[in-house]
């Protein structure tokens, strides 16, 4: 169980649930590493991704190659300002919208069975800590 929030980490899990202040869905496209053809959708404004069910290793070594650097274990979690989400699915995802979620702002909550989630923007009180900001912190 670790939280992941830097840019580029990836988590990948059999069943996955999601919670994001805006979903939208965007295309089908091809996964740029396992090359099957998912529903793109992109996550925006505090989101959070968690893996419910564990996803295996592929057993095809060029797949296996390209996703070495993926988390699959149950309990992993990405929590960024915006996920881009790959979901094996025919149908679109209906979220449920609960309000009060974040104490003032509501939210969408989804849940998903196979996905692939990565992080696009990391959340901005990380920036500074991740090093992308030219601020220096006093220590």
């Amino acid at each position: 169980m670790a939280t992941f929030n830097n840019i580029g980490d990836t988590i990948e899990g059999n069943a996955t649930k999601g919670q994001t202040r805006r979903l939208e869905f965007k295309c089908l496209k091809k996964h740029p590493d396992t090359n099957i053809t998912m529903r793109l959708y992109s996550c925006d404004r505090n989101s959070s991704i968690t893996v419910i069910e564990s996803s295996p290793i592929p057993d095809d070594e060029n797949i296996k190659d390209a996703t070495k650097h993926y988390h699959r274990n149950d309990g992993d979690c990405l929590t960024a300002d915006a996920i881009s989400v790959y979901i094996d699915s025919k149908a679109k995802i209906v979220p449920e919208v609960k309000e009060g979620v974040s104490g003032r702002h509501g939210a969408s909550l989804f849940s998903t069975k196979h996905a692939i989630a990565t992080v696009k923007t990391p959340l901005q009180n990380l920036l500074k800590k991740l090093g992308y900001t030219a601020n220096k912190s006093i220590e």
